[in-house]
């Protein structure tokens, strides 16, 4: 069984990537992620036959990600789309884990969110990634 990471999935090169910036303050954080959030709404709508609303728990999950990084860290998390549903980071890798051959059939799109914070500001980077 091969070792998968996040560092395993790169942008694929024609796609395009969609990014926003907040800012952290005393007791929250103010960002916009409209854009992000239409494109993996649209997505799920799109490559999900049911179940997907699944990607409404991985927002959630993500956002509260955002909320708690500190100065200097990076995040990324990955979010799968298959027939039925939206999976998550360590379900992605452990399907790529287990067979990445039918892995990268299984899923039908993969994005990766990337989330780096500096000082007081938060850079968002959302972009397609390889199914190999």
């Amino acid at each position: 069984m091969k070792e998968y990471t996040i560092d395993n999935f790169d942008a694929r090169s024609f796609a395009t990537p969609i990014e926003e910036t907040g800012r952290y303050y005393a007791d929250h954080l103010e960002i916009n992620t409209s854009s992000i959030l239409t494109r993996l709404i649209q997505e799920a709508g799109r490559w999900c036959e049911r179940f997907a609303s699944d990607i409404v728990l991985e927002w959630s999950f993500a956002y509260r990600d955002m909320c708690q990084l500190e100065p200097g860290d990076t995040e990324s998390r990955l979010l799968g789309f298959r027939e039925s549903g939206v999976d998550g980071t360590d379900f992605v890798l452990l399907q790529f884990g287990m067979d990445d051959a039918k892995a990268s059939h299984y899923y039908r799109k993969l994005y990766r969110l990337d989330m780096t914070r500096e000082q007081d500001d938060l850079r968002l980077c959302l972009v397609e990634v390889d199914t190999y």
